[in-house]
């Protein structure tokens, strides 16, 4: 601005002035705005300043970490406009009962709320009347039978606010899910048809840079306009500046172009300074025998193979692409394809066996730990091993996939108000936008690929009302693929924080003790 003529000076100096304020208003804590709220309600005041930050734009990333009340803020927006009569809430199908209960305990205008499940509610006499929340998953846009009625129809309603929750789930371009909702090139998305539009998600990147990508250009495509441009910034190697989806680059001005157009991100170091921290701990177990040896060595075997499968492809695409050969591109992506596919299958069969093997362990770990807790939370992937788990603890809750949102609200409940001591939870399932503050230790006898999931999960008890640290325990084979997922997860983490936060976020890690398996 300093070389500039005095017109252009004056107008660089304004942008810059607005760009600060945003970037300021998207750390907000507090706010003097006045929101309508129901009777004996009240909003905390980052929540505020998060439905302030809302209220000055039509398209809003609000990325609070979890816990911190992404919902509440949403319909504090709504409270905001008493004009709007036509809202549509798109969430995981687990969450849908979860954003029921909410609007009816937060709206401050009468609203009627329908729940698509399967089939279209009859919307004529809303429309005509007070106005109307719609709530539907995302599975309901693509795999039910209805999906394509569904789809039809919500195109023909102008959509005051359209909420995407755990947009996170948006990711990936290429996914039906993703072009239901964002569009694709020759077919526009849902999202088109509103005219306000926020996405909720602790986690808008769960892995790497680029997965944030089509939730910044949906929500502000005149500053997040070229995907090139993006990847050539944020996801280039930064020593050797090769394109590279999985790379992670300029971290810092990412965080600030989000937060100077779309993003209000808080966390809850920052806005919540009683809630206690978060502790990790990898508990290793014992081989026990030597079936369960080979399985751990084969698994490392297969994972080796498939890093130097990978490698070798990698270089194939990098010499097809610097010499403009675009067949030999496409051969080297079959090849690839073809090859890990099969590989990371056999892996999959593996840790599948292993967590079932780890049964035994994990119940003897558990059971000593009840001893001592009052209660515990306990996560696990695969349908079978959490069978296991809840036959040997037939009182605890179980939330599943499959179940119906009552069945899954009654095991909330009961764990909530203390009518069972345990609760065990697929990470699928169970892994977004529950509460479980009656425990503060969470064991995870299976891992996710991503520790964005795990994140997620541990968040379940790490919210609001919650008075104790956290202690996360992972338990996992010594030297299992699961043991080097579970002592990288932080690594990981720390690449997330820095692209949304200021500073990695470092828990206090407890010093890994092996334990025996007694077999």
């Amino acid at each position: 601005a300093d070389w500039a003529p005095p017109p252009l000076k004056a107008a660089i100096l304004a942008l810059t002035q607005t760009s600060n304020e945003t970037l300021a208003a998207s750390h907000a804590r507090t706010s003097t705005l006045d929101i309508p709220r129901p009777a004996g309600l009240d909003y905390l005041p980052y929540q505020k300043a998060g439905i302030a930050f809302m209220a000055e734009r039509t398209s809003t990333l609000l990325a609070d970490e979890m816990g911190l009340g992404k919902t509440i803020q949403a319909i504090g927006l709504v409270n905001m406009h008493p004009t709007w009569k036509t809202i549509l809430v798109l969430c995981p199908a687990s969450l849908r009962l979860n954003w029921l209960r909410e609007l009816r305990k937060w709206l401050t205008t009468p609203f009627d709320i329908h729940i698509a499940n399967g089939s279209l509610p009859n919307l004529s006499r809303s429309l005509f009347g007070d106005g109307f929340v719609l709530i539907t998953n995302y599975e309901q846009l693509t795999t039910s039978r209805s999906a394509k009625y569904l789809r039809a129809t919500l195109r023909v309603i102008k959509w005051d606010l359209i909420v995407c929750d755990e947009a996170h789930y948006l990711k990936t371009p290429t996914s039906q899910r993703t072009k239901a909702v964002l569009g694709a090139r020759d077919d526009p998305g849902i999202i088109t048809y509103g005219t306000n539009r926020i996405f909720l998600t602790g986690t808008p990147i769960m892995n790497r840079p680029a997965e944030i990508w089509p939730l910044a250009h949906t929500l502000a495509p005149d500053r997040f306009n070229s995907w090139h441009q993006f990847q050539a910034t944020y996801c280039s190697d930064p020593i050797t500046g090769k394109l590279s989806s999985k790379a992670a680059n300029h971290l810092d001005d990412l965080q600030r172009k989000l937060r100077t157009t779309i993003m209000c991100r808080r966390l809850k170091r920052d806005v919540l300074t009683e809630l206690p921290p978060r502790r990790h701990q990898v508990i290793p177990l014992e081989h026990g025998n030597s079936a369960v040896t080979k399985l751990v060595q084969e698994e490392l075997a297969l994972d080796a193979k498939m890093a130097e499968v990978t490698r070798k492809a990698r270089e194939d695409m990098d010499r097809a692409r610097a010499a403009g050969d675009e067949a030999a591109h496409a051969a080297a992506v079959r090849s690839l394809r073809a090859d890990i596919g099969p590989l990371m299958g056999h892996v999959s069969i593996i840790r599948h066996q292993l967590a079932l093997a780890k049964v035994p362990a994990v119940i003897d770990h558990i059971d000593e730990l009840l001893e001592e807790l009052d209660a515990l939370v306990l996560f696990a992937h695969h349908q079978d091993v959490v069978a296991q788990y809840k036959k040997h603890w037939p009182h605890a809750a179980l939330l599943v996939g499959g179940m119906r949102d009552w069945e899954r609200q009654k095991a909330i409940d009961d764990f909530q108000n203390k009518k069972t001591n345990i609760f065990i939870g697929s990470i699928d399932a169970a892994g977004l936008g529950i509460t479980l503050t009656a425990a503060s230790t969470v064991v995870f006898a299976e891992q996710a690929w991503t520790p964005g999931s795990m994140t997620q999960a541990i968040d379940r008890l790490h919210r609001i009302g919650q008075r104790d640290t956290v202690l996360a325990q992972y338990l996992v084979f010594d030297q299992s693929l699961d043991a080097r997922m579970a002592n990288t997860i932080q690594d990981k983490k720390d690449i997330i924080d820095k692209a949304l936060d200021e500073q990695p976020s470092t828990p206090h890690q407890v010093a890994p003790t092996p334990v025996s398996t007694g077999a």
